[in-house]
């Protein structure tokens, strides 16, 4: 008989963790707990026909996860609205319908919220499928955290998958809206990409089936007794229950201090299991399995990253560190023998002994890396893919890579790249020789050379080192950096600010991370004779070649965690960082050497970084772009280029740059490159109007086109003044607009390198005829000209037809052409400023329009011409001079015939009750201050006569011919149509005779609430 074994781990102020192994229940057993699946579907109208596709394919997945075809399940879709049905396993291929509508989530999560309600010991197998941007994330944060806090009172368990179905180019499913669904989960929960833009072949759906089923948990769950209630919360602080339930394998229960677990008794299949207790010293090893769910949960909550989240993942990173300092106190006494005959020095040996015999036999990286998971505000900046990717850093699994084959792959979590990194290097044959070549590069730091720092692999294999462990000690030395660190969601965006060059100042990528590591940021490393700090290293292949190449091709993720550190900071890696570093540091050089501060080792360093530009394999399909007629109609966000340094890429590592485009052409992609990057410099800018005459040197106010006074004729045919100037030293231009010079010098450093002439030749001025077509003395002319074009354009459609691939935007390059744009430019200017006091004057006219009726109204001596008036110039009581004539009448005593007039604009009607105007309707709403006024002149007879009838004729009328949607019409009127604003108001005017009449009336029709 399989029986349950348990074991605890006492963590001291933190609590005592249980670990269960629980055996699969027996085919008798009274334990054995169905889970019951839960399918949110998006059915928005973005599906298409996935939709349809999906439930069928969902439903084979399950039964090949071992449920049973009719075990019921419930299927919620949402698009606009949201419907719930129940069903069976083997029914759910026939729930496929047609997608519609947005996509509004929040009423499937009222529908889970019922579920998990109605049954708190029931077990689910939760999978939330979605495509697209959620459109009301905030409401399901909010409704999904109160539904978080119920599950802690649930005994049951919550198995989740996340499906997001890639259905797009262009979009990317709301990762953050599932992570709230997925946070529900008590055991595992998997992020899977679905690859919907591809046909539904056979083996595309066997291998969707078979992703989606190794995401499922266990069919089959045992239930564990407990002979006290216990926490269900993942820290041991929530609600308790004396029962849960478990499937085959191993877990965990986190006690309060205030349970005695010696006392705890477990009862499964009619037997009672007492809980053992670990024996001391333990480490992160004995309770990996714990953390590594932990770690799970953390990325979710830092996804979602609501103030409630931050604040349970600031929570948990202050228990992991009572749990840290439980486990270093167990280990202090063994250590610290060993500790006191240590001692570290700077060098790579040095630190080699000292993490293989302390943090790997202590393994702390593990909780380190956790509650840096707390700090990970970077997050919220991420988009959904890199939200997903992050996601999968804890639960990325074998479901994953049997989809990769034809889906986009996930990313490995760190602690799996430089696993593979170090297993690859371990076997891979480190080019010894080039230690005692002449170009063989040392670390100012820890003296180590290239090959040293990879050979350490061999001794890491196997060892379990962590991401943290690892980039202490793999890594090549490279050039030095500083530049701001951020967020860099898009890594193409990083620019840097310092770069240090010469053999002193050589830097390993993993001295600096185990400087970083040291000081725990209260410290900068600097370079030998500098006061400002190295922020990053690129590595450089030149000195190294062949150990470089190694690393390259064995390590590459190694390198992509490295240059995340150098970037952010911290270990959160994104595509293209190791790139676009490379990048930023060749621009930089650049640049200094154009200034004219070069030294030989600048040159030097510039032709690594070119050298190293020339091999990357991801600048091909720009390079095609490049060759096309109009290259900058795909210089665009959806296909990956939102920054200029990305060109500047594909141009530093094009060889033969020369020979692959003609001169013509070349000089066609930097206008382009120089026009985008002066786009995106000014597109932030809100006062564009004001920004473009100001490059203008627009006097609006002097020159501005001459406008009529009032109720003179305007010009049919106004001439608007087209003058502009342009002034070369003008702080504006300098502030507001990129300079050319900087394309125009990256392409003139690859041309350099390709003929093998000087870099150094990079200084003195840039020639603009030559790199980009337009004549030295327009240069002025063409910028400005770049720059108002710019600012025209608010949006990235207006420059570019991303279906068509072409252009919007005219191509400027001869000084008449730049002349014509700028001229046709200040006229747009003189003419919207004209046609805004136009505006203002025709808005002028009519005020004095109307205060002229209003006059002639209130002083009209008969009624006659009253009324006249006010049938050709006054055509409702939503009019402004209506207002104010009916305002003048009741505040003012001295109008002629005051209260017959008044008796005219409140009834429509003339004394004998006959339509006069406005259709003969009444006045609706408050009367009191009209009564007011007539009591206090005293003619509250008149004011009596005036509500007589007003009592006798509508105050609305319905449009001629059919019903309106409730059925009313003139001949058929509700309440409203006699002046009251609700069906109980007309009760309280009305007699109880009238009132039932119309009730009785109105139920038949159904309408006005009493059908």
């Amino acid at each position: 008989m399989v029986s349950v074994t348990a074991k605890s781990y006492g963590l001291g102020p933190s609590g005592t963790l249980v670990e269960l192994c629980v055996p699969p229940p027996s085919n008798a057993s009274a334990c054995r707990v169905q889970s019951t699946p839960v399918i949110i579907l998006d059915q928005s109208g973005s599906m298409g026909q996935w939709s349809t596709r999906l439930p069928p394919i969902i439903a084979e997945a399950l039964l090949g996860a071992g449920f049973r075809s009719s075990q019921a399940c419930h299927f919620v879709t949402f698009a606009s609205g949201c419907a719930h049905s129940v069903t069976t396993v083997a029914g759910l291929g026939n729930r496929g319908q047609e997608s519609r509508g947005g996509t509004v989530m929040a009423g499937a999560v009222a529908k889970l919220k019922d579920l998990l309600n109605s049954n708190p010991s029931l077990d689910f197998q939760l999978i939330v499928v979605s495509d697209g941007m959620v459109s009301d994330s905030a409401r399901v944060i909010a409704d999904a955290e109160t539904l978080r806090e119920n599950c802690q009172r649930r005994s049951g368990a919550i198995d989740a998958s996340l499906l997001r179905l890639i259905t797009s180019n262009y979009g990317s499913p709301d990762t953050r809206a599932l992570s709230c669904l997925g946070s529900l989960s008590g055991t595992k929960c998997d992020v899977l990409d679905l690859d919907g833009r591809c046909g539904l072949s056979d083996e595309i759906r066997n291998e969707l089936v078979l992703a989606i089923r190794d995401t499922l948990g266990g069919c089959e769950k045992s239930r564990v007794n407990f002979n006290m209630p216990l926490p269900r919360s993942l820290l041991g602080d929530g609600d308790r229950v004396s029962h849960m339930s478990f499937s085959e394998g191993r877990h965990y229960i986190m006690l309060p201090t205030d349970i005695d677990v010696s006392i705890l008794k477990l009862e499964f299949e009619g037997r009672t299991y007492a809980v053992a207790s670990h024996e001391k010293p333990f480490g992160e090893d004995d309770i990996q399995g714990f953390l590594r769910f932990l770690e799970s949960r953390m990325r979710m909550l830092a996804v979602v990253g609501d103030a409630s989240s931050r604040a349970t993942l600031i929570h948990m990173s202050s228990w992991l560190s009572g749990v840290e300092g439980v486990l270093n106190s167990m280990k202090m006494a063994k250590d610290k023998e060993d500790d006191e005959k240590e001692e570290e020095d700077f060098t790579l040996a040095s630190r080699k002994k000292v993490i293989l015999s302390r943090l790997l036999k202590s393994k702390k990286g593990l909780i380190n890396s956790l509650k840096q998971l707390a700090n990970s505000d970077a997050v919220a900046g991420l988009n959904s893919q890199q939200k997903a990717d992050f996601l999968r850093g804890a639960s990325y699994n074998r479901s994953g890579r049997a989809l990769a084959k034809r889906a986009a792959k996930a990313d490995m979590t760190p602690d799996e790249l430089a696993a593979e990194g170090i297993r690859n290097l371990a076997t891979a044959v480190i080019p010894m020789d080039e230690e005692g070549s002449d170009t063989c590069t040392r670390s100012f730091y820890s003296h180590a050379t290239a090959p040293e720092c990879l050979e350490l692999a061999v001794e890491l294999n196997d060892q379990g080192a962590s991401a943290v462990e690892v980039l202490q000690l793999i890594g090549l030395p490279g050039i030095a950096f500083n530049a701001p660190r951020g967020n860099y969601i898009d890594p193409w965006s990083f620019r840097v600010e310092k770069v240090f060059t010469g053999d002193s100042c050589i830097l390993s990528q993993s001295d600096l991370w185990h400087y970083l590591s040291l000081s725990g940021g209260s410290s900068s490393l600097c370079p030998p004779g500098s006061t400002i700090p190295i922020t990053g290293v690129d590595p450089v292949g030149a000195p190294n070649r062949k150990t470089y190449d190694v690393y390259l091709n064995e390590a590459a993720g190694i390198n992509r965690l490295h240059a995340s550190v150098s970037m952010r900071g911290m270990i959160a890696p994104v595509s293209d960082d190791d790139h676009a570093i490379k990048t930023a540091v060749a621009l930089h050089l650049i640049n200094s050497i154009a200034q004219g501060t070069s030294t030989e080792s600048i040159i030097h360093a510039l032709q690594w970084e070119i050298a190293d530009l020339s091999t990357l394999t991801i600048n091909r399909s720009i390079q095609e772009n490049m060759t096309r007629s109009e290259p900058g109609a795909y210089f665009t966000g959806d296909l990956g280029i939102g920054n200029v340094m990305r060109l500047y890429c594909t141009i530093l590592g094009w060889t033969n740059l020369s020979a692959s485009l003609r001169k013509s052409q070349r000089q066609r992609v930097l206008r382009d490159i120089y026009s985008l990057a002066v786009y995106h410099k000014l597109k932030r800018i809100d006062c564009r109007d004001t920004s473009i005459q100001n490059l203008l040197g627009l006097d609006i106010s002097s020159n501005a086109t001459p406008l009529s006074d009032l109720f003179e004729p305007n010009d049919p045919h106004p001439e608007h003044c087209s003058l502009f100037q342009l002034n070369a030293a003008s702080t504006i231009l300098s502030k507001m607009v990129p300079s050319p010079d900087e394309v125009a010098l990256v392409a003139r450093a690859r041309e350099l390198t390709d003929v093998g002439a000087s870099l150094r030749e990079l200084e003195g001025v840039v020639d603009i005829e030559t790199a980009y077509g337009v004549k030295a003395d327009d240069k002025l002319l063409w910028t400005n000209a770049v720059a108002v074009q710019a600012l025209k354009c608010s949006k990235a459609s207006h420059r570019v037809d991303t279906n068509k691939r072409v252009m919007l935007t005219e191509q400027l390059v001869t000084h008449e052409q730049c002349s014509a744009f700028l001229s046709n430019s200040a006229r747009e200017q003189f003419k919207a400023d004209y046609e805004k006091r136009l505006r203002s004057k025709i808005a002028e006219e009519a005020r004095v329009t109307m205060l002229r009726r209003v006059e002639d109204l209130v002083k009209a001596d008969s009624m006659e011409a009253f009324i006249t008036l006010l049938q050709q110039q006054v055509p409702s009581r939503s009019s402004e001079t209506f207002v104010r004539v009916l305002n003048i009448l009741v505040d003012s005593p001295d109008p002629p015939l005051r209260f017959r007039k008044m008796w005219v604009c409140l009834l429509g009607r003339n004394k004998r009750g006959e339509p006069v105007w406005n259709g003969g309707t009444c006045l609706v709403g408050d009367l009191t201050k009209y009564c007011e006024a007539f009591h206090n002149a005293g003619k509250g007879k008149l004011w009596k006569e005036l509500k007589d009838m007003r009592a006798k004729y509508p105050v609305h009328r319905y449009r001629e011919g059919k019903e309106n949607r409730h059925g009313h019409s003139n001949e058929f009127p509700s309440f409203y149509f006699w002046g009251y604003s609700s069906l109980e108001c007309f009760k309280a005017g009305v007699d109880s005779d009238t009132f039932r009449t119309y009730c009785i009336a109105h139920s038949k029709k159904g309408c006005c609430g009493l059908g």
